[in-house]
């Protein structure tokens, strides 16, 4: 038996008959459990399948080899681990929850076309975040998707009783299927980055940084005021984009006020934009990266 000692000879008693029954070892089984938790650990976390039994060989004493196949089979087993999350039942405890696409690629037999994954992360009124769900969109992120998807959490139990803030970007599907949202700031600099040339974007970037820093309501709009007035002239299309959406870029000051967290200091920066998701689906980008796919079970 493989174990996190190495090959691990274990006699076994033959009785005519009838077998022999161990509460310690199941029956047919070659390998201990924490053997196979580490190799899928160091799957997901990027390893090639090849790479694999090299890296535990690092880990643990004794003589290694773990074939390619059966890295393969340890991984598909946790298909079912990552089904039941996706379906478990939630409980209705956050004040805020960030809503964001990203692309992943999964493993089809068709295609390798990248899918539009659609994400909820939620805080709590500790200030605890976590990732509540994601789905694969079949209409990519569309408002029938996020629809959807919404409807998805509601029925496994996310209300909204407690909920004082969604944090959205821009897309015109998602911000037509909820109600109290307040617009991500980096996806909105982005898009007004666009509209300026590129011998302005860094003196009007800093202008944006510094809208962008502002701890009270009043002084985003004395900013505001600073950047309308020195940019309309050389770049109105800019401005503009900026100011019809500057009441939603608001929203989370009057949010501040209802929020149960105490530490609001730095609950700011968090709720004026959802890069947490983002940062969350880099690290499964990067295992991506080394395993080529996302798994078809889970999509």
């Amino acid at each position: 038996m493989t174990t996190n000692y190495g090959d691990t000879v274990v006699s076994l008693p033959r009785l005519r008959g009838q077998g022999v029954r161990f509460s310690f070892i199941e029956r047919y089984v070659r390998r201990s459990k924490r053997i196979d938790s580490v190799i899928s650990e160091i799957f997901f976390r990027g390893i090639s399948v090849r790479e694999v039994w090299k890296t535990i060989k690092k880990l643990f004493k004794g003589e290694w080899y773990i074939s390619g196949g059966t890295v393969s089979k340890i991984a598909k087993s946790t298909n079912e681990e990552v089904n039941k999350w996706l379906n478990r039942k939630l409980v209705d405890r956050y004040e805020i929850i960030l809503l964001d696409w990203v692309y992943l690629k999964p493993r089809s037999p068709i295609s390798s076309k990248r899918r539009v994954v659609l994400a909820a992360y939620g805080i709590d009124k500790d200030g605890i975040g976590e990732v509540i769900g994601f789905k694969v969109a079949s209409y990519g992120e569309s408002e029938q998707a996020w629809n959807n998807f919404i409807n998805e959490l509601y029925h496994r139990g996310i209300e909204g009783k407690e909920l004082k803030l969604c944090v959205i970007d821009g897309n015109a599907g998602l911000k037509n299927a909820i109600e109290k949202i307040q617009r991500c700031w980096v996806h909105k600099m982005r898009n007004i980055m666009n509209y300026f040339p590129h011998r302005h974007r860094k003196e009007a970037g800093n202008d944006l940084r510094k809208i962008y820093g502002t701890k009270t309501k009043t002084e985003l709009l004395v900013e505001f005021k600073i950047f309308k007035n020195k940019w309309s002239g050389l770049c109105p299309k800019g401005v503009n984009c900026l100011e019809k959406d500057l009441d939603e870029m608001m929203a989370h000051f009057e949010a501040l006020n209802e929020l149960s967290i105490k530490d609001k200091g730095n609950l700011i920066k968090l709720i004026k934009t959802t890069n947490r998701i983002e940062r969350v689906f880099r690290e499964v980008r990067r295992g991506l990266t080394a395993l080529g796919y996302l798994a078809a079970e889970i999509v």
